[in-house]
C-alpha cells in the first residue's frame, strides 16, 4: 500500500576523495527534506538491477525532485531515510508526460 506525498528525508551527501584507491569521505552534507509517494517495489520494478541485487527491502518513490543514483567520481549516489531505515537510490527514470511529470526513484535498504 502506498503512502502519499510524505516527507522523506535525503541525507546529506557525503563528498571525498580517494587516496591510494581508498575513497575517504569528508563532511557530510545538510540533510534536505522531500515531498514523495512511498510504494512498495514490485518484481517488475526490480528487473532495472543485475539480478544480484534484486532481493532485499525496496521501495519505489514517486516524487517530483531529481535524485541521483550515479556514483562517479566525487558525487555519490543519494541516500534516503524511510521508516527509520536508510536507503540507497539504485535507479531513477523520468516521466515528463506534460501533465503531472514527475520522478520514478527505485530505492534499496542499505545493509548495517
Amino acid at each position: 500500500m502506498a503512502s502519499f506525498r510524505q516527507n522523506i528525508i535525503v541525507k546529506g551527501s557525503v563528498t571525498g576523495s580517494y587516496v591510494n584507491g581508498i575513497y575517504v569521505p569528508d563532511v557530510a552534507g545538510p540533510d534536505i527534506t522531500i515531498k514523495a509517494t512511498v510504494c512498495p517495489a514490485e518484481g517488475e520494478d526490480l528487473r532495472v538491477l543485475p539480478e544480484g541485487e534484486r532481493s532485499g527491502s525496496a521501495f519505489l518513490l514517486i516524487t517530483e525532485y531529481r535524485l541521483c543514483s550515479t556514483e562517479v567520481g566525487e558525487q555519490r549516489a543519494d541516500r534516503v531515510e524511510i521508516y527509520g531505515d536508510i536507503y540507497k537510490v539504485k535507479h531513477v527514470s523520468y516521466w515528463g508526460n506534460g501533465v503531472q511529470s514527475h520522478y520514478e526513484v527505485l530505492v534499496m535498504r542499505e545493509e548495517q
